[in-house]
């Protein structure tokens, strides 16, 4: 066990076999009403529970916990590298020129995951699957006094949005933290927004990351970043890479396939000086989602799942020729595929055809619920995944839908684990005195 305390939540990680075992299990069925018409009614509803874990899911789990770790020992609390980062952005809140502050023995470059893919093949769920099994929330404590003496975030998520500033990014951040910390991050900067600069916000931003040892910052919709950074104060790609590798802090970043191709082939981005950055992202770790393939381990596992246990005798296998049609009406797409199997094992239960596998049914029920998204999944099929995601866009406002996936998990419980409170801790029991003394005051600590 490393003498990290800051690496105490690997104690509470399962390895990856017990992952795997525990998500793959089955879905219980549901025979808890006398009467059967009510069961399977909901029966069907439950069917969007099943969940099969993506066959990149265990690389990225191994991917995350490896960056957190290495960024926890980048700044080891004994060896004071986080009350000098904390004095460095104190002074550097203070300064006219804030280019005069730079702690070029603190500028080697930490790694950053890249995911990206097409909308609705999965990455959203897989990544929010692994980070809800990673403890959010560490809080060491005082075995003598009892006391909590450091909240430990080990890992942050939060989204981008389409006309982000800065300022926008920074409250969305504080936003995050006090959805889990119960802090009033937010509230205070909310009322500060328009009397402080934008400078001042984002400092704010670090010393709070340091302040709680965040192990890693996931960014989603990571596209709504990718073209801002020619406009003033906006919440460009490279502004917010450099705010965290400033810290110390490894970042998790998600965006669509049309974002990475905007990526590579923008020329603003060399004017800029960031391709670079944009090399490191597409290389260092990059993680593609593909939509699924006839082929695939996961295809052959949502078949047996969705369809091959939900007959009467649960051991018939399904026909060539209605795998064939369902993942060429779905294009591969997991949203689509989970939508289409729950919505045709309802109608077929609901209208008693004989038949479990009837192609016409299928296209039945396809034709009649999937309207809006034929356009997007007519372009997927044909490999214009530009013209996919500005259908698949155009679909989802049109049908209200706002969400990435129309199988999307639900936001990671909050995961709070209690260690011991080890020596080196102690250390930042020090910052709120430091910080006091040099005139700036950070609370909850």
């Amino acid at each position: 066990m490393s003498n990290n305390p800051l690496q105490a939540f690997t104690k509470y990680l399962k390895n990856p076999a017990e992952l795997l075992n525990d998500l793959a299990k089955p879905l219980a069925a549901n025979s808890s009403f006398e009467e059967q018409w009510i069961n399977d009614a909901v029966s069907s509803i439950s069917l969007r529970k099943i969940y099969i874990p993506h066959g990149k899911l265990l690389y990225l789990y191994q991917k995350i916990v490896g960056v957190i770790l290495y960024g926890y020992e980048q700044k080891e609390i004994d060896s004071n590298v986080i009350v000098r980062l904390l004095v460095h952005l104190i002074e550097k809140g203070k300064a006219k020129d804030k280019a005069l502050f730079s702690l070029n023995s603190y500028d080697t470059t930490l790694p950053s995951i890249f995911v990206s893919g097409i909308s609705g093949v999965g990455k959203t769920k897989t990544i929010k699957t692994v980070l809800s099994n990673i403890p959010q929330v560490i809080e060491h404590y005082d075995p003598v006094t009892e006391g909590i003496t450091h909240k430990q975030v080990v890992w942050l998520s939060f989204n981008c949005s389409p006309s982000m500033s800065m300022k926008g990014f920074v409250l969305n951040f504080f936003k995050a933290i006090d959805d889990i910390l119960n802090t009033g991050y937010y509230k205070e900067w909310s009322v500060k927004s328009r009397g402080t600069s934008v400078d001042q916000h984002t400092i704010e931003m670090q010393k709070v990351t340091l302040i709680h040892s965040i192990g890693l910052i996931h960014v989603d919709e990571l596209q709504f970043l990718i073209n801002k950074s020619s406009i003033k104060d906006s919440a460009s790609i490279s502004k917010v890479e450099a705010t965290f590798n400033e810290v110390k802090v490894p970042m998790l970043l998600s965006c669509t396939a049309q974002g990475v191709a905007w990526l590579k082939n923008n020329e603003s981005l060399v004017q800029h000086q960031e391709i670079t950055l944009v090399r490191r992202l597409c290389s260092d770790a990059h993680i593609e989602f593909h939509p699924i393939d006839y082929d695939s381990q996961f295809f052959n596992q949502f078949i047996e799942n969705f369809f091959e246990n939900n007959t009467s005798d649960k051991c018939t296998k399904a026909p060539e020729g209605f795998k064939t049609l369902f993942i060429k009406l779905t294009a591969g797409l997991i949203a689509a595929m989970t939508r289409l199997a729950s919505l045709y094992i309802e109608m077929i239960k609901l209208r008693g055809v004989i038949n479990f596998y009837d192609n016409g049914e299928l296209l039945r029920v396809f034709h009649n619920n999937f309207k809006l998204y034929e356009p997007a999944l007519e372009a997927l099929r044909n490999k214009r995944f530009v013209d996919f995601e500005s259908e698949y866009l155009a679909a989802q406002k049109r049908s209200g839908d706002t969400g990435k996936e129309s199988h999307q998990v639900e936001s990671p419980e909050v995961v709070i684990k209690n260690v011991q409170l080890s020596a080196p801790i102690k250390h930042l029991q020090k910052l709120n005195t430091l910080t006091k003394d040099i005139g700036v005051s950070f609370d909850d600590i």
